[in-house]
């Protein structure tokens, strides 16, 4: 009996097709969750500790934390850690002085981190007490995409007449025209904001956005905030469609492995056959 030897093309063939069958059931998935300390800022407790961890399968590699704070000035541009692994997290300390007005504040942090040769950004809101935790009667009350690139918010304001400045931050992928109103909200007034967010990159995704609401009032500053997410691509949930696409993707392929394969064993049956012969 004649051993059972591969043609050459079709060996060929399987090797890139199980190639391509393992990087699409291997890929890996990073899931950040970015969370701030509510610890009072001040003289002694002088830093924000903010906290990121990776519920996901896939290790975070090059971070840069890129913090955007407000009520205080920090020296802390910008801080690095190597990596994130899986079910894993890391905190970082980030040092305020000459801190303005007593209350709360909303904060901003922008997380740069690659995944294989891939690089990724993403933006982590968050609202931190400075020297005393000041809670602010105005809120947003909701945010809605009617249509397009269309976003609308409405501000609700239960208390006393305000004057507040609206911020709607987003990461660098989006850009968000307006990014800043003054508003003067009347006592106990509902306002609603129309604003657009557009993307600038090519990429496919969900990506976290915020209003933020601040005022000052009597020597103390209010801060609230609303996060919503922007889809690129989608309105669907980031990553569906091209999960979806990925997994029939995967099924064909291995169909057609299998289908190789039963080929090359009979063809291999049918040489050892006639050997016997």
């Amino acid at each position: 009996m004649s051993a059972v030897s591969l043609q050459p093309k079709m060996a060929l063939l399987a090797v890139v097709l199980i190639s391509l069958s393992s990087g699409f059931a291997c890929a890996d998935t990073i899931t950040l969750t970015g969370t701030c300390s509510q610890s009072i800022v001040n003289a002694t407790n002088n830093h924000i500790t903010f906290n990121l961890s990776n519920s996901g399968n896939g290790t975070a590699t090059n971070i840069l934390l890129l913090p955007r704070v407000s009520g205080g000035i920090t020296a802390n541009t910008s801080m690095h850690a190597n990596i994130l692994a899986p079910d894993s997290a890391i905190g970082f300390d980030i040092y305020m002085h000459n801190l303005s007005y007593p209350g709360s504040y909303a904060q901003n942090f922008l997380v740069e981190y690659g995944q294989g040769s891939s690089a990724f950004i993403a933006l982590f809101p968050c609202i931190v007490p400075i020297i005393s935790n000041a809670q602010g009667a105005v809120v947003v009350g909701s945010v809605s995409n009617p249509s397009g690139s269309l976003y609308n918010a409405t501000i609700e304001n239960p208390s006393f007449p305000v004057n507040a400045v609206v911020q709607v931050a987003v990461p660098p992928e989006l850009s968000a025209k307006p990014q800043s109103f003054n508003l003067t909200l009347g006592q106990s007034s509902v306002s609603q904001i129309s604003y657009n967010v557009t993307p600038i990159v090519s990429e496919v995704g969900t990506f976290t956005s915020a209003i933020e609401v601040s005022y000052i009032y009597e020597g103390m500053h209010y801060a609230s905030m609303r996060a919503f997410g922007v889809s690129i691509g989608s309105h669907a949930a980031a990553g569906t469609g091209n999960f979806t696409l990925i997994a029939i993707g995967a099924v064909i392929i291995c169909i057609i492995i299998l289908l190789i394969l039963s080929v090359i064993r009979g063809g291999g049956k049918a040489k050892a056959g006639k050997a016997g012969d």
